[in-house]
Order: structure tokens, then C-alpha cells, then sequence
């Protein structure tokens, strides 16, 4: 046979082969992977896929893969991203209606991110989430937000009592504190030159004047 037939047979052969084949003379087949024969009489075999790189793959097709960097308030996190025109519908709903009331692209992926995509995980029918569920997630998401915000408005007069901003040294005694209570306390504390989140004898009396009415004890 000349150079050029057996160039030509080469070529159709390997035109046969299965995407990410390899010729066993080039490449071992590890213990267990079954070999194939070409028309030519050539042995190769095709590994298998890893489970983690199809599922990798999986995920780069529909956008889930990516990831954003966002701030809200105090709070700055990489949360998993899509695009709003690649969000499932019941999410696209979700985002038109959040961007609506005002809410800044970072704030509603700080909502999203609360979601699972796994209805398994979820308890979820055919994938979504029921009306109840959708409030009750929704809700968590949204003082997420607000809690976050607030946070960064600790130490200042915009502080609105929602975020937590003591000391552990007082958790106990600001379990039960109200919003008012806090926001309350929190102002006290500044009127007295003091760093609300620090701790000390006279915060420790600021405090406690404040929240002795919700006190366990």
C-alpha cells in the first residue's frame, strides 16, 4: 500500500473515532476500560468521564457556574450568579418584582442567594418552591438585606435597631431586646461617648437600664 493510501486510511480511521478516544498503542487503557477496534484493525479506548467534570460542564451550559462578588451594607460576599435573562421564570418573577420596589442588583442576589436549586433539599414540587415556601424564603431573604445594611450603620445615628450590635458579652441580656430597645440602647450608648459594639461596666449599666422590662430573670 502507498505512503498516500495509507495516509488516506489513517485519516478516515481516525475520523471514526469517538470523541476523546485514544489508541491503546499510545496510551495504556487502564484495568477494566473496554478496547474497540477501528475498521483498520487499530485498538483504542475511551475513558470515562468524571462525574465532578460533567456536572462542572453541566453548569458552565446553563450560566449557573458563575459567581458574583457583591456588598450590601457591612456585607460583602461571592454568591452564585446568572444572568436575570438565564434565571428560572419563577426567579426572573422574583427579581423584575424586587427590582420594582427598589432593590439594587446586589440586594437581590443576597435574596437569591437563600434559594436551592435542589427540590430534594428544598422540599420543593417539581423543582420550585410552593406559594408558602416562596413568602417564607423570600421574607428571610429580604431582612437579610436590611439586617445588612444596618449593620453598617452601627456607631452612627441612621442605626434602626435591626441589626445586632453588642457585644458578646451581652447576648444574653439583649436576647429578647425589641428594635426599639436596641436602637434605645444603641443611642445611649453613643450619647456617653461610648463604641456600642465595645464593653465595659458602663455599658453593661446602659444596657441593662434599657432591657431590665425584657430580661428572663
Amino acid at each position: 500500500m502507498s505512503k498516500n493510501n495509507l495516509l488516506k486510511l489513517a485519516l478516515e480511521v481516525l475520523k471514526k473515532l469517538p470523541a476523546g478516544a485514544i489508541y491503546s498503542n499510545t496510551k495504556k487503557p487502564p484495568e477494566g476500560a473496554t478496547e474497540y477496534t477501528t475498521e483498520g484493525g487499530a485498538k483504542y479506548w475511551v475513558p470515562k468521564k468524571d462525574k465532578q467534570e460533567t456536572k462542572d460542564k453541566s453548569k458552565q451550559n446553563t450560566g449557573e457556574e458563575r459567581q458574583k462578588t457583591i456588598t450590601v451594607g457591612a456585607i460583602t460576599e461571592t454568591v452564585p450568579y446568572t444572568p436575570k435573562e438565564k434565571l428560572v421564570p419563577y426567579k426572573r418573577d422574583m427579581y423584575d418584582s424586587l427590582e420594582k420596589r427598589g432593590y439594587t442588583e446586589d440586594e437581590i442576589y443576597f435574596v437569591l442567594r437563600m434559594f436551592t436549586d435542589n427540590p430534594t433539599k428544598g422540599n420543593w414540587k417539581d423543582g420550585k418552591p410552593n406559594a408558602t415556601q416562596l413568602k417564607s424564603i423570600v421574607s428571610t431573604g429580604i431582612y437579610s438585606v436590611k439586617n445588612a445594611k444596618d449593620q453598617a450603620n452601627v456607631g452612627t445615628n441612621k442605626y434602626k435597631g435591626i441589626a445586632y450590635f453588642h457585644d458578646s458579652e451581652y447576648k444574653y441580656q439583649m436576647r429578647g431586646a425589641s428594635n426599639k430597645q436596641r436602637r434605645e440602647a444603641h443611642k445611649k450608648l453613643l450619647a456617653a461617648g461610648l463604641d456600642p459594639r465595645g464593653k465595659s461596666d458602663k455599658h453593661f449599666e446602659i444596657i441593662t437600664s434599657v432591657v431590665e422590662d425584657s430580661l428572663p430573670w
